[in-house]
């Protein structure tokens, strides 16, 4: 499972399906709970029993998110005995419900888990509502699920790689500091300025900082804590990439693909011949050419050897449309076309096809366009995007515009 590679923490809500069975399949792995869904869960119980939702909010927010971020366990018994002298009412319920796990959840236990800041599914479950928007749909069958969700994933690939590119093209202002000039270009962005954000916090410590820092970033980013980092400071010394975690350091993303590249072909295929009515959508108009409403536009030296058109949906996607017909025989996959043309022109000499403005600040956001919706002139094909499909496919592309 997962090739090989045991994950250091998975992150999970208190269903109890899923703590025995993380137990069993990765008994090595650091099982935490997110704590957003205790705090919500709190949130709630407090609501019911006091029947105030602003005297619920302070419970959550104040004394409960004291118990739950303490950064020693003294600490945290500490509020915790504060919270049950205050609130009696509440004990049995986070007795019973969640102080059985504290050592999933709360902050003097888990901060000595290697979890990069992942301590909530919010991330998961916002993954899951933008695959409910891609769909927008409850009743999609398998191939069209499959055709879309396989589009739109192949958008956040190029999505990721693009911050990568940024995190070793482009500098931060922080890295120009001397503290971190060693990891411009040669770590992600996000840990430069969660070590920023780390200083800063060394700063307000102020006296005793060795003491008082904790060191938490440490072990749960793998980046260097406060004290570290002002130590280096005050000795005028850089952060060097050995005190970075590879999580970090790692700018390149390959993507392995769960499909082979011929079977994900056939896996298209096998969609097209199981549909209801089996045969592919064939909208080719051919013979008669005099219903063709733009043929006043085909020079004659063309005309000779035209045998066949293609109108498809007028929704602002449509040359892509023809691209996937072509391509696929079905326009439905004009998504996968996106992306298609995404990963052709990701290569840096595409820069002088579409010139240096528009390939660095326009093409990337126009192509993309994470919905099944008409689209506006913004997301148009353009000639240039010809270029590629034809570099892509080896094909031989003749533009004919009336403009």
């Amino acid at each position: 499972m997962l090739g090989g590679v045991t994950p250091n923490a998975i992150v999970t809500d208190r269903e109890q399906g899923l703590l025995e069975a993380v137990s069993l399949v990765f008994p090595e792995s650091s099982h935490l709970l997110c704590v957003w869904h205790i705090d919500m869960a709190v949130e709630k119980y407090a609501l019911e029993l006091l029947k105030t939702e602003w005297m619920a909010k302070v419970i959550s927010s104040k004394w409960w998110h004291k118990v739950r971020i303490a950064n020693t366990v003294e600490e945290h018994e500490r509020h915790w005995a504060n919270l049950c002298n205050k609130w009696g009412g509440m004990v049995g319920y986070l007795t019973r419900t969640w102080m059985i796990h504290v050592d999933k959840w709360a902050s003097c236990y888990t901060n000595h888990i290697m979890h990069f800041g992942n301590t909530a599914t919010s991330r998961v479950e916002s993954a899951h509502s933008v695959v409910k928007n891609w769909l927008n749909s409850a009743t999609l069958t398998l191939d069209s699920i499959w055709t879309r969700v396989h589009a739109h994933i192949g958008q956040q690939h190029v999505e990721i790689r693009k911050h990568l590119e940024n995190s070793r093209s482009t500098t931060l202002a922080v890295a120009q500091a001397r503290l971190f000039s060693l990891l411009d270009g040669k770590v992600s962005h996000k840990a430069i300025k969660l070590m920023s954000e780390e200083f800063t916090r060394g700063t307000k410590l102020g006296m005793r900082l060795d003491i008082r820092c904790g060191c938490s970033m440490v072990s749960t980013h793998g980046l260097l804590c406060a004290c570290q980092l002002h130590r280096l400071y005050q000795e005028d010394r850089p952060v060097h990439l050995d005190d970075v975690h590879v999580f970090w350091r790692t700018l390149r993303f390959d993507v392995v693909n769960a499909v082979p590249a011929n079977d994900d072909v056939q896996l298209s295929e096998m969609f097209d011949e199981i549909r209801v009515g089996a045969p592919l959508e064939q909208n080719w108009r051919t013979g008669d050419l005099s219903s063709f409403r733009y043929m006043y536009l085909i020079p004659p030296i063309i005309e000779a050897s035209l045998d066949r058109w293609y109108d498809p949906k007028g929704d602002g996607h449509c040359e892509f449309r023809v691209i996937s017909h072509a391509l696929r025989g079905s326009e439905d996959h004009y998504g996968m076309m996106r992306r298609a043309l995404l990963e052709e022109i990701w290569d840096p000499t595409y820069v002088d096809v579409y010139g240096v403005f528009e390939y660095e600040n326009t093409t990337f956001p126009r192509i993309q366009f994470p919905s099944d919706t008409p689209c506006g002139r913004d997301h148009w094909m353009i000639s240039c995007d010809l270029t590629a499909f034809a570099t892509k496919f080896n094909w031989i592309i003749i533009l004919v515009s009336g403009e």
